[in-house]
């Protein structure tokens, strides 16, 4: 048997091996070998790793597929997820810088990257990333659901929630605004819409408590009852 046979033989036994679930012994058989087919065995073994949590050992994948194959795309997104599912979320914004600076750097990368910032409260960041990621695909549901989030965190809508309803006990006719004074560039209206497109093109992704508490802390909870009547769930 060449060379060539036993390499493909050894990568076809890896890949039986993923399919399997043996993820490990998959790593094992895979270590030393090279070649495109093999890249793109390390980076499936990754993104199986990844959906089995097994964040460190998707990492070291991914890392493997790269060395194979510099530059590739999924591999490195993938990298960079994997880190940041292990809380290392500044080496994860530096892979996704890294691909949010390639030319024509797809809304999943900016996306990623907005994620990164928002975690690391680099609101500005996040809002450009968000922006990018949202006019290169203006209907993925993540990202608006994103860009609810960040208007939420920027505000401290939490905290500031339970202020308002602190206030109304003393003065059941009181509606203070509490968000407007410290949200700056991000709109409460601007918030709102994406929250509700996120929920109009993905129903898995739940905004409407996030819409509430922003609607509560700058007045109306009305129209907050009225958002979270259109899904009961």
């Amino acid at each position: 048997m060449s060379d060539e046979a036993r390499q493909n033989a050894e990568i076809g036994f890896a890949l039986y091996l993923i399919g399997a679930g043996r993820l490990d012994a998959a790593r094992d058989s895979l270590t030393g070998l090279a070649g495109e087919r093999a890249a793109e065995a390390w980076a499936l073994l990754g993104e199986t790793c990844f959906a089995a949590l097994r964040f460190s050992a998707a990492e070291a994948a991914f890392h493997q597929a790269l060395a194979l194959r510099p530059g590739d795309e999924e591999a490195s997104l993938g990298l960079g997820y994997a880190l940041f599912n292990q809380n290392r979320i500044k080496a994860a914004e530096t892979v996704f810088e890294g691909l949010a600076g390639q030319p024509g750097a797809p809304a999943a990368v900016w996306r990623a990257l907005a994620a990164a910032r928002l975690n690391l409260r680099e609101a500005e960041g996040a809002q450009t990333a968000l922006e990018k990621a949202l006019a290169l695909d203006p209907a993925d549901a993540e990202t608006h659901a994103l860009k609810g989030l960040l208007a939420y965190r920027a505000s401290q809508a939490d905290r500031r929630w339970r202020d308002w309803t602190r206030q109304n006990l003393v003065d059941p006719g009181a509606r203070p605004d509490l968000i407007a004074p410290v949200l700056k560039a991000i709109t409460l209206e601007a918030a709102l819409d994406s929250i509700r497109a996120a929920r109009s093109l993905d129903s898995r992704v739940r905004t409407d408590e996030l819409g509430a508490r922003l609607l509560v802390a700058s007045g109306p909870p009305a129209t907050a009852l009225e958002l979270l009547a259109d899904t009961p769930a």
